[in-house]
């Protein structure tokens, strides 16, 4: 689901030079999620992985809102049981940050997620220590507990 078309293009191409069936929807995200939310759905995995939210500081309120409001209707949408894979690609977020506003999330639809793993970029994303920023892409890969 994306409502960038461009993005879209690149996604089916992927797609077919990997050959693997994969359904794409052009729509906004937030309205999709409500929309699943309200009927019954095949999903067993969601995956959401917005753009860069916060290049400069400040735009982080408006990133940790968009995030809590990206999870939080993912995490309702989500049947019992599912796996639900969160990103977030801001080096300004950190790891315990976004654990905290996915956990906010979650509180806020009365779900629990039960965090299976922390992942972040490949190796060959080194992080410099005096460079904590480079450290960019959280993954949380986890279980949605409870009935919406």
């Amino acid at each position: 689901v994306d409502l960038d078309e461009d993005a879209l293009v690149h996604a089916r191409s992927n797609a077919a030079i990997n050959a693997v069936d994969v359904g794409f929807v052009h729509a906004d995200v937030f309205r999709f999620l409500k929309d699943l939310r309200e009927k019954e759905h095949p999903y067993n995995v969601l995956v959401i992985d917005p753009p860069k939210l916060a290049r400069r500081s400040s735009e982080l309120e408006k990133a940790r809102h968009t995030l809590i409001d990206l999870n939080r209707h993912a995490l309702a949408a989500a049947r019992p049981d599912s796996i639900v894979v969160s990103c977030c690609c801001a080096g300004l977020i950190s790891v315990g940050e976004f654990l905290e506003l996915v956990e906010k999330s979650a509180r806020r639809v009365r779900r629990a997620f039960q965090i299976l793993e922390v992942r972040g970029a490949g190796m060959d994303h080194p992080v410099s220590p005096d460079f904590p920023e480079g450290r960019y892409l959280t993954v949380l890969v986890g279980v949605v507990r409870g009935k919406p």
